[in-house]
Protein backbone atom coordinates (compact mmCIF):
# COMPACT_ATOMS: atom_id res chain seq x y z
CA UNK A 1 0.00 0.00 0.00
CA UNK A 2 1.40 3.76 -0.93
CA UNK A 3 0.16 6.05 0.50
CA UNK A 4 -0.26 9.77 -0.57
CA UNK A 5 2.69 12.72 -0.52
CA UNK A 6 2.65 15.32 2.02
CA UNK A 7 3.11 19.21 1.36
CA UNK A 8 5.81 19.61 -0.76
CA UNK A 9 7.95 21.15 2.04
CA UNK A 10 8.40 17.58 3.72
CA UNK A 11 7.29 14.96 0.87
CA UNK A 12 8.28 11.36 1.33
CA UNK A 13 6.09 8.08 0.48
CA UNK A 14 5.79 5.23 2.80
CA UNK A 15 5.56 1.88 1.28
CA UNK A 16 3.63 -0.96 4.04
CA UNK A 17 2.99 -3.95 3.95
CA UNK A 18 -0.67 -5.50 4.53
CA UNK A 19 -1.27 -5.72 8.52
CA UNK A 20 -0.66 -8.60 10.57
CA UNK A 21 -1.52 -9.75 13.80
CA UNK A 22 1.32 -10.93 16.08
CA UNK A 23 0.54 -13.34 18.81
CA UNK A 24 1.95 -14.40 21.75
CA UNK A 25 4.75 -16.56 21.16
CA UNK A 26 3.61 -19.55 23.46
CA UNK A 27 0.26 -20.39 24.92
CA UNK A 28 -1.37 -18.18 27.38
CA UNK A 29 -4.86 -18.42 29.91
CA UNK A 30 -7.98 -17.92 27.83
CA UNK A 31 -9.96 -16.21 30.87
CA UNK A 32 -12.32 -12.78 31.28
CA UNK A 33 -10.35 -10.42 33.40
CA UNK A 34 -12.12 -7.05 34.69
CA UNK A 35 -11.17 -3.57 34.80
CA UNK A 36 -10.49 -1.41 37.79
CA UNK A 37 -12.85 1.37 38.08
CA UNK A 38 -10.00 3.98 36.81
CA UNK A 39 -9.58 2.16 33.87
CA UNK A 40 -13.38 2.00 33.08
CA UNK A 41 -13.95 5.32 32.86
CA UNK A 42 -15.88 6.42 29.94
CA UNK A 43 -13.53 9.50 29.67
CA UNK A 44 -10.46 6.70 28.42
CA UNK A 45 -12.54 4.74 26.23
CA UNK A 46 -10.35 6.07 23.14
CA UNK A 47 -7.13 5.26 21.56
CA UNK A 48 -3.61 7.30 22.13
CA UNK A 49 -0.78 7.68 19.61
CA UNK A 50 3.23 7.28 20.27
CA UNK A 51 5.64 7.94 18.03
CA UNK A 52 9.67 7.39 18.22
CA UNK A 53 12.63 7.79 16.16
CA UNK A 54 15.94 5.98 16.28
CA UNK A 55 19.15 6.89 14.49
CA UNK A 56 21.41 4.15 13.14
CA UNK A 57 23.68 4.30 15.82
CA UNK A 58 25.84 1.07 16.20
CA UNK A 59 27.62 2.06 19.31
CA UNK A 60 24.47 3.06 21.31
CA UNK A 61 23.59 -1.23 20.78
CA UNK A 62 26.16 -3.18 19.60
CA UNK A 63 24.29 -6.39 19.58
CA UNK A 64 21.18 -5.12 17.29
CA UNK A 65 24.11 -3.69 14.72
CA UNK A 66 22.97 -4.89 10.98
CA UNK A 67 19.66 -6.27 12.38
CA UNK A 68 16.33 -5.52 10.60
CA UNK A 69 14.64 -3.52 13.45
CA UNK A 70 11.04 -5.38 12.03
CA UNK A 71 12.21 -8.23 12.62
CA UNK A 72 13.73 -7.67 15.65
CA UNK A 73 10.27 -6.16 17.16
CA UNK A 74 8.23 -8.30 15.51
CA UNK A 75 10.08 -11.35 17.59
CA UNK A 76 10.37 -9.41 20.60
CA UNK A 77 6.45 -8.59 20.64
CA UNK A 78 5.25 -11.75 20.27
CA UNK A 79 7.70 -13.15 23.19
CA UNK A 80 6.69 -9.97 25.33
CA UNK A 81 3.06 -10.75 24.90
CA UNK A 82 3.41 -14.18 26.69
CA UNK A 83 3.86 -12.09 30.14
CA UNK A 84 1.06 -8.74 28.79
CA UNK A 85 -1.33 -11.41 27.54
CA UNK A 86 -4.15 -9.14 28.00
CA UNK A 87 -2.73 -6.83 25.34
CA UNK A 88 -3.20 -9.44 22.88
CA UNK A 89 -6.95 -10.06 23.97
CA UNK A 90 -10.06 -7.87 22.67
CA UNK A 91 -12.74 -5.90 25.51
CA UNK A 92 -16.10 -6.87 25.54
CA UNK A 93 -19.14 -4.84 27.81
CA UNK A 94 -21.10 -6.26 30.28
CA UNK A 95 -23.57 -5.42 32.73
CA UNK A 96 -24.18 -1.49 33.09
CA UNK A 97 -21.66 -0.61 30.54
CA UNK A 98 -18.55 -2.60 32.16
CA UNK A 99 -15.83 -3.42 30.20
CA UNK A 100 -13.64 -6.79 30.18
CA UNK A 101 -10.79 -8.12 28.51
CA UNK A 102 -11.47 -11.34 26.60
CA UNK A 103 -7.94 -12.76 27.38
CA UNK A 104 -8.33 -14.78 23.73
CA UNK A 105 -5.19 -14.17 22.09
CA UNK A 106 -5.93 -12.99 19.18
CA UNK A 107 -3.54 -10.63 18.93
CA UNK A 108 -2.00 -6.82 18.19
CA UNK A 109 -1.59 -5.22 14.81
CA UNK A 110 1.59 -4.98 13.01
CA UNK A 111 2.61 -2.84 10.45
CA UNK A 112 5.96 -3.61 8.19
CA UNK A 113 6.99 -0.09 6.33
CA UNK A 114 9.55 1.88 4.11
CA UNK A 115 9.67 5.49 3.78
CA UNK A 116 11.97 7.21 1.25
CA UNK A 117 13.26 10.13 3.44
CA UNK A 118 15.78 9.90 6.68
CA UNK A 119 15.79 10.97 9.74
CA UNK A 120 17.93 14.45 9.21
CA UNK A 121 15.52 15.40 6.90
CA UNK A 122 12.41 14.86 9.27
CA UNK A 123 14.18 17.32 11.73
CA UNK A 124 12.04 18.94 14.06
CA UNK A 125 8.38 17.57 12.61
CA UNK A 126 8.70 14.78 14.97
CA UNK A 127 7.78 16.77 17.84
CA UNK A 128 3.84 16.94 18.57
CA UNK A 129 1.72 17.81 16.83
CA UNK A 130 3.33 15.51 14.12
CA UNK A 131 2.52 16.71 10.77
CA UNK A 132 3.06 12.85 9.17
CA UNK A 133 1.63 10.51 11.89
CA UNK A 134 -0.72 9.10 9.75
CA UNK A 135 2.24 8.40 7.43
CA UNK A 136 3.87 6.31 9.97
CA UNK A 137 0.87 4.82 12.05
CA UNK A 138 -1.38 3.74 9.80
CA UNK A 139 -5.01 3.35 10.95
CA UNK A 140 -6.07 0.16 9.89
CA UNK A 141 -10.15 0.57 8.84
CA UNK A 142 -12.16 -1.12 11.51
CA UNK A 143 -8.96 -1.25 13.68
CA UNK A 144 -10.10 2.60 16.07
CA UNK A 145 -12.92 0.49 17.73
CA UNK A 146 -12.86 0.10 21.42
CA UNK A 147 -14.71 -2.63 21.50
CA UNK A 148 -13.92 -6.07 19.85
CA UNK A 149 -10.75 -4.81 18.18
CA UNK A 150 -7.36 -5.04 18.27
CA UNK A 151 -5.98 -3.52 21.80
CA UNK A 152 -2.02 -2.47 20.54
CA UNK A 153 -1.44 -1.33 16.62
CA UNK A 154 2.37 -0.97 15.71
CA UNK A 155 3.88 0.16 12.55
CA UNK A 156 7.27 -0.10 12.24
CA UNK A 157 9.32 2.00 9.30
CA UNK A 158 12.51 1.77 8.09
CA UNK A 159 14.44 5.05 6.88
CA UNK A 160 16.72 5.21 3.89
CA UNK A 161 19.25 6.36 6.78
CA UNK A 162 19.21 3.08 8.23
CA UNK A 163 17.37 4.51 11.26
CA UNK A 164 13.53 3.75 11.76
CA UNK A 165 10.65 4.97 13.46
CA UNK A 166 8.72 3.04 16.07
CA UNK A 167 4.65 4.45 16.18
CA UNK A 168 2.12 2.38 18.10
CA UNK A 169 -1.78 3.17 18.98
CA UNK A 170 -2.65 1.64 22.11
CA UNK A 171 -6.72 1.55 23.96
CA UNK A 172 -5.89 3.89 26.86
CA UNK A 173 -8.78 1.81 29.05
CA UNK A 174 -5.80 -0.73 29.24
CA UNK A 175 -3.42 0.79 30.81
CA UNK A 176 -1.50 4.57 31.43
CA UNK A 177 1.76 6.00 30.10
CA UNK A 178 3.75 4.48 32.69
CA UNK A 179 2.12 0.95 32.21
CA UNK A 180 2.90 1.55 28.47
CA UNK A 181 6.79 2.57 29.40
CA UNK A 182 6.50 -0.67 31.49
CA UNK A 183 5.21 -2.66 28.64
CA UNK A 184 8.00 -1.43 26.00
CA UNK A 185 10.80 -1.46 28.43
CA UNK A 186 9.80 -5.61 28.46
CA UNK A 187 9.73 -5.18 24.69
CA UNK A 188 13.45 -3.40 24.46
CA UNK A 189 14.57 -6.66 26.60
CA UNK A 190 13.13 -9.24 24.67
CA UNK A 191 15.01 -7.70 21.81
CA UNK A 192 18.39 -7.99 23.29
CA UNK A 193 17.53 -11.68 24.50
CA UNK A 194 15.95 -11.33 27.89
CA UNK A 195 14.20 -14.20 28.40
CA UNK A 196 11.96 -12.85 31.49
CA UNK A 197 11.11 -9.09 31.92
CA UNK A 198 13.20 -7.64 34.99
CA UNK A 199 9.53 -6.18 35.92
CA UNK A 200 6.85 -8.91 35.91
CA UNK A 201 4.05 -7.24 34.96
CA UNK A 202 0.98 -6.84 37.80
CA UNK A 203 -2.75 -7.26 36.89
CA UNK A 204 -4.83 -6.83 40.25
CA UNK A 205 -7.30 -4.42 38.69
CA UNK A 206 -9.62 -4.90 41.82
CA UNK A 207 -6.95 -2.36 43.92
CA UNK A 208 -8.61 0.29 42.11
CA UNK A 209 -11.97 -0.69 42.62
CA UNK A 210 -14.36 1.46 44.73
CA UNK A 211 -16.16 -0.23 47.46
CA UNK A 212 -19.87 -0.83 48.24
CA UNK A 213 -21.11 1.97 48.78
CA UNK A 214 -18.80 4.25 48.35
CA UNK A 215 -16.69 5.73 51.09
CA UNK A 216 -14.90 8.71 50.65
CA UNK A 217 -11.94 8.66 53.26
CA UNK A 218 -10.29 12.10 52.72
CA UNK A 219 -9.80 15.56 51.24
CA UNK A 220 -7.07 15.30 48.56
CA UNK A 221 -4.37 17.72 48.40
CA UNK A 222 -1.71 17.82 46.16
CA UNK A 223 1.70 19.79 45.23
CA UNK A 224 1.73 21.11 41.37
CA UNK A 225 5.36 22.31 40.03
CA UNK A 226 5.95 25.58 38.29
CA UNK A 227 5.77 25.28 35.21
CA UNK A 228 2.16 24.38 34.93
CA UNK A 229 0.82 27.41 37.13
CA UNK A 230 3.53 29.59 34.79
CA UNK A 231 1.55 28.05 31.67
CA UNK A 232 -1.65 28.50 33.93
CA UNK A 233 -0.90 32.38 34.23
CA UNK A 234 0.62 33.24 30.81
CA UNK A 235 -2.82 31.45 29.15
CA UNK A 236 -5.10 33.19 31.22
CA UNK A 237 -3.73 36.15 30.33
CA UNK A 238 -2.64 35.55 27.16
CA UNK A 239 -7.16 35.27 26.39
CA UNK A 240 -7.53 38.31 28.49
CA UNK A 241 -10.10 36.76 31.01
CA UNK A 242 -12.24 38.80 33.11
CA UNK A 243 -10.66 38.98 36.43
CA UNK A 244 -13.59 37.92 38.18
CA UNK A 245 -14.83 35.08 36.00
CA UNK A 246 -13.55 31.50 37.81
CA UNK A 247 -11.33 29.80 35.52
CA UNK A 248 -9.44 26.00 36.49
CA UNK A 249 -6.10 24.49 36.38
CA UNK A 250 -6.44 20.71 36.64
CA UNK A 251 -3.23 18.77 36.78
CA UNK A 252 -1.78 15.36 36.12
CA UNK A 253 -1.44 13.43 39.13
CA UNK A 254 -0.34 9.85 39.48
CA UNK A 255 -0.97 7.33 42.18
CA UNK A 256 2.27 5.29 41.97
CA UNK A 257 4.77 6.09 44.53
CA UNK A 258 5.07 5.59 48.27
CA UNK A 259 3.93 9.02 48.74
CA UNK A 260 0.23 8.50 47.80
CA UNK A 261 -0.07 5.56 50.36
CA UNK A 262 -2.18 3.49 47.45
CA UNK A 263 0.98 0.78 47.75
CA UNK A 264 0.26 -0.59 44.11
CA UNK A 265 2.83 -3.06 43.72
CA UNK A 266 5.66 -2.97 41.19
CA UNK A 267 5.01 -3.92 37.55
CA UNK A 268 1.27 -2.92 38.30
CA UNK A 269 0.41 -1.36 34.91
CA UNK A 270 -2.86 -0.49 34.84
CA UNK A 271 -4.44 3.33 34.66
CA UNK A 272 -3.69 5.00 37.80
CA UNK A 273 -4.04 8.74 37.86
CA UNK A 274 -6.11 11.41 38.15
CA UNK A 275 -6.32 14.90 37.62
CA UNK A 276 -7.35 17.50 40.27
CA UNK A 277 -8.43 20.49 39.68
CA UNK A 278 -8.41 23.65 41.30
CA UNK A 279 -10.40 27.02 41.12
CA UNK A 280 -9.83 30.62 41.44
CA UNK A 281 -11.21 34.31 39.96
CA UNK A 282 -8.59 35.05 37.01
CA UNK A 283 -7.37 38.19 38.38
CA UNK A 284 -4.95 35.88 39.96
CA UNK A 285 -3.42 35.90 36.88
CA UNK A 286 -1.58 39.05 38.07
CA UNK A 287 0.44 38.30 40.82
CA UNK A 288 3.24 36.15 41.26
CA UNK A 289 3.53 32.15 39.80
CA UNK A 290 3.88 31.14 43.66
CA UNK A 291 0.36 32.29 44.56
CA UNK A 292 -0.42 31.55 41.18
CA UNK A 293 -0.03 27.74 42.02
CA UNK A 294 -1.67 28.23 45.64
CA UNK A 295 -4.78 28.26 44.20
CA UNK A 296 -7.61 27.16 46.58
CA UNK A 297 -5.27 27.53 49.34
CA UNK A 298 -7.63 30.15 51.17
CA UNK A 299 -10.35 27.97 51.07
CA UNK A 300 -8.39 25.85 53.60
CA UNK A 301 -8.44 25.39 57.38
CA UNK A 302 -5.66 26.83 59.46
CA UNK A 303 -5.90 23.82 61.60
CA UNK A 304 -5.32 21.22 58.74
CA UNK A 305 -1.66 19.37 59.06
CA UNK A 306 0.38 19.84 56.40
CA UNK A 307 1.09 16.47 55.45
CA UNK A 308 -1.27 14.29 53.77
CA UNK A 309 -1.89 11.08 51.91
CA UNK A 310 -4.66 9.60 49.78
CA UNK A 311 -6.45 7.01 51.66
CA UNK A 312 -6.14 3.32 49.36
CA UNK A 313 -9.13 3.60 47.31
CA UNK A 314 -10.94 6.50 48.22
CA UNK A 315 -10.26 8.25 44.32
CA UNK A 316 -12.61 5.44 42.90
CA UNK A 317 -14.99 5.94 45.43
CA UNK A 318 -15.47 9.57 44.34
CA UNK A 319 -15.46 8.68 40.78
CA UNK A 320 -18.50 6.03 41.83
CA UNK A 321 -20.79 8.92 43.24
CA UNK A 322 -20.44 10.57 39.39
CA UNK A 323 -21.01 7.17 37.01
CA UNK A 324 -24.41 8.43 35.65
CA UNK A 325 -22.53 11.30 34.74
CA UNK A 326 -19.08 10.90 33.00
CA UNK A 327 -16.58 13.58 31.78
CA UNK A 328 -17.12 11.99 27.73
CA UNK A 329 -13.09 13.21 26.59
CA UNK A 330 -10.29 15.06 27.66
CA UNK A 331 -10.34 18.53 25.49
CA UNK A 332 -8.04 20.76 26.86
CA UNK A 333 -4.98 18.39 28.27
CA UNK A 334 -1.54 19.66 27.34
CA UNK A 335 1.72 17.45 28.06
CA UNK A 336 5.07 19.15 28.35
CA UNK A 337 7.95 16.44 27.87
CA UNK A 338 11.49 16.92 27.62
CA UNK A 339 13.34 18.14 24.56
CA UNK A 340 16.23 19.78 22.41
CA UNK A 341 16.28 22.49 20.44
CA UNK A 342 19.57 22.61 18.32
CA UNK A 343 21.18 20.62 21.19
CA UNK A 344 19.72 23.00 23.62
CA UNK A 345 17.91 20.82 26.50
CA UNK A 346 14.09 22.36 27.06
CA UNK A 347 10.49 21.56 27.60
CA UNK A 348 8.11 20.71 24.98
CA UNK A 349 4.25 22.25 26.03
CA UNK A 350 1.69 21.85 22.40
CA UNK A 351 -0.36 24.55 23.25
CA UNK A 352 -3.28 25.69 21.16
CA UNK A 353 -4.75 29.26 21.36
CA UNK A 354 -6.16 31.89 18.44
CA UNK A 355 -3.52 33.62 17.04
CA UNK A 356 -3.17 37.33 19.03
CA UNK A 357 -3.63 35.50 22.06
CA UNK A 358 -0.78 32.93 21.09
CA UNK A 359 1.51 36.26 20.66
CA UNK A 360 0.31 37.24 23.80
CA UNK A 361 0.85 34.09 25.58
CA UNK A 362 4.70 34.28 24.22
CA UNK A 363 4.77 37.90 25.10
CA UNK A 364 3.92 36.90 28.65
CA UNK A 365 6.22 34.17 28.84
CA UNK A 366 9.27 35.81 27.52
CA UNK A 367 8.52 38.65 30.54
CA UNK A 368 8.44 35.83 32.49
CA UNK A 369 11.54 34.19 31.94
CA UNK A 370 13.33 37.67 32.79
CA UNK A 371 12.71 37.44 36.33
CA UNK A 372 13.02 34.82 39.26
CA UNK A 373 10.17 33.40 41.09
CA UNK A 374 9.79 31.92 44.17
CA UNK A 375 10.31 28.18 43.35
CA UNK A 376 8.78 26.74 46.80
CA UNK A 377 6.21 24.06 46.72
CA UNK A 378 2.56 24.84 47.00
CA UNK A 379 -0.44 23.51 47.60
CA UNK A 380 -3.94 23.23 46.27
CA UNK A 381 -7.25 21.29 47.35
CA UNK A 382 -8.82 19.39 44.75
CA UNK A 383 -11.78 19.52 43.60
CA UNK A 384 -11.89 15.42 43.03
Amino acid sequence: MASPPLAPCLAFHVKRCEPELIVPEKPTPHELKSLSDIDDQEGLRFQVPFIWSYKNDSSASPSMTGQDPVKVIREALGKALVYYYPLAGRLVEGYNRMLFVDCNGEGVLFIEADADISLEKLGNSIQPPCPFLHEVLFDVPGSDGILGGPLLLIQVTRLVCGGFILALRFNHTMCDEFGLFQFLNTLAEMAQGAQVPSIPPVWQRELLVARLPPRVTCTHHEYPQDIPACLWKCRTHALKVDPQEVVRVSLFVTARGKQHGLSLPLGYYGNAFAFPAAVSKAGIYAKPVGICGGVGEEGQSRDEPRVHKISSRSYGDQRATALYRPAMAFPRISYYVKNKNKGEDGILVPMCLPFLAMERFQQELMVMNMYKHNTNPFKIISTL
